[in-house]
């Protein structure tokens, strides 16, 4: 989030989807997000980038499990 003088309660918003999502992460600002062009990994901040393998983490937690690996083999 752009840093701003008091707009937006960061912890409100938190708390609010906190209630209605499996899981929130706050991804802090960044210049080059704010470019609005092709996405440099390399131009990110450690911190946003950090923030988006977590969020990926979080993302991919929830995809479902290969079936065949949850399943006994019968042959």
């Amino acid at each position: 989030m752009r840093p701003r003088a008091g707009k937006v309660d960061v912890g409100k918003v938190v708390e609010h989807f906190s209630r209605r999502c499996r899981a929130v992460r706050v991804v802090p600002f960044d210049p080059h997000l704010e470019e609005g062009a092709e996405i440099a990994l390399d131009r990110l901040r450690r911190e946003t980038r950090e923030a988006l393998t977590e969020l990926a983490a979080v993302v991919a937690a929830g995809f479902p499990g290969d079936p065949r690996r949850c399943k006994p083999s019968f042959t």
